[in-house]
C-alpha cells in the first residue's frame, strides 16, 4: 500500500504521493477518475498511484463492514465496494439465522418448519401413490372394457355362424322338399302315361276285335 514518506527525508516522494492522494479523495469526492494536476506530474505522481490510494480506502471500509458483521477472518483485499457490500450483507444474513437458529425460539420455529416440510413429503408421497392407484385402476378398467368388448364380439361371431348355418340348414331342407315333391310329380306323371297307354291299347283291341268280328260276318 502507499505511504507517504517525511518531506526532510524524500520531498519528491512527499509531494509525489501528497498529490496523488489528494487527486485519490478528489476522485472519490466527485466519482470522476483520477486527475493529477500540472504541479504533481512534474514530480512523477500518475493516476496509477492515486488509484492505489482509491483501492487503499475500498479495501479499509470493507474490512470494517466485514469485521461488523462477523467475518473479518475472510477478508480478501483489492475488491470493490459493491463487493465487499455483497460480503458483509451475506455473513450478517448467516449470523442473523445461525443465531436464530440456535435460540429456543428459533429451535421450535425449525423444528415446526421440519414438521410441516416432512408432512408436504408425506402428502406428496401420499398423492404419487394415489395418482400411481388410480393409474392402475384406469389401465385395469381399459383392460377389461376391451375384454369385454372381444367377449361380445365372439359371441356376435358365433351367433353370426349360426345364423348363417341355420339358414343353410333351412335352404337345403326346402331343396330337399322340392325335390322330394319333382320326384312324386314324376311318379304321378309316369303312372299317368302308363295309365293312358293301357287305356288306349284296349281301347285299340277292342276296336281291333269288333272290326274282326264285323269281317267274320
Amino acid at each position: 500500500m502507499p505511504t507517504v514518506p517525511n518531506w526532510w527525508q524524500d520531498l519528491p516522494g512527499f509531494i509525489r504521493e501528497g498529490a496523488e492522494k489528494e487527486a485519490s479523495q478528489r476522485s472519490r469526492a466527485s466519482g470522476d477518475d483520477p486527475s493529477i494536476g500540472l504541479w504533481g506530474s512534474m514530480w512523477g505522481a500518475n493516476a496509477e498511484g492515486a488509484q492505489e490510494y482509491t483501492q487503499k480506502n475500498i479495501d479499509k471500509t470493507g474490512r470494517k463492514q466485514l469485521d461488523a458483521a462477523g467475518a473479518g477472518t475472510t477478508f480478501v483485499p483489492g475488491k470493490t465496494a459493491e463487493q465487499y457490500t455483497e460480503e458483509a450483507r451475506a455473513a450478517t444474513v448467516a449470523r442473523t439465522n445461525r443465531e436464530a437458529g440456535e435460540s429456543p425460539q428459533g429451535q421450535a420455529l425449525t423444528a415446526r418448519l421440519d414438521g410441516e416440510k416432512s408432512d408436504r413429503s408425506q402428502a406428496r408421497i401420499d398423492s404419487q401413490n394415489n395418482h400411481s392407484i388410480l393409474q392402475q385402476q384406469v389401465t385395469q378398467q381399459a383392460t377389461d372394457s376391451a375384454n369385454n368388448m372381444t367377449l361380445m364380439l365372439q359371441k356376435m361371431d358365433q351367433a353370426d355362424r349360426n345364423s348363417r348355418l341355420d339358414r343353410a340348414d333351412r335352404a337345403d331342407a326346402r331343396a330337399d322338399e322340392l325335390m322330394f315333391r319333382r320326384e312324386d310329380q314324376m311318379r304321378a306323371d309316369r303312372r299317368y302315361d302308363r295309365e293312358r297307354r293301357r287305356e288306349s291299347i284296349a281301347a285299340l283291341t277292342a276296336g281291333l276285335a269288333s272290326l274282326g268280328a264285323a269281317f267274320a260276318v
